[in-house]
């Protein structure tokens, strides 16, 4: 599903600022540390590559993302 956090989607826009609190394994700090450092910039249409790219990893057993953030 996308966006996960099931607001509206507006394509064109980029993203401005990210704020977030983790409390998870040193795992999840590290994924959010990449992910608000790469994040800033982005638009709908990249994120949903990424999303999309990483489910398939994550889920099926794919291929690594081939993307912009690499230290993913």
């Amino acid at each position: 599903m996308w966006p996960p956090c099931r607001c509206p989607v507006r394509p064109a826009r980029r993203v401005r600022e990210i704020g977030h609190t983790v409390k998870g394994c040193v795992l999840c700090q590290a994924s959010a540390s990449v992910i608000g450092q790469n994040i800033q910039g982005a638009t709908a249409a990249t994120l949903k590559e990424m999303h999309d790219q990483l489910a398939r990893m994550l889920k099926k057993q794919g291929p690594l993302p081939d993307s912009a953030w690499p230290a993913l």
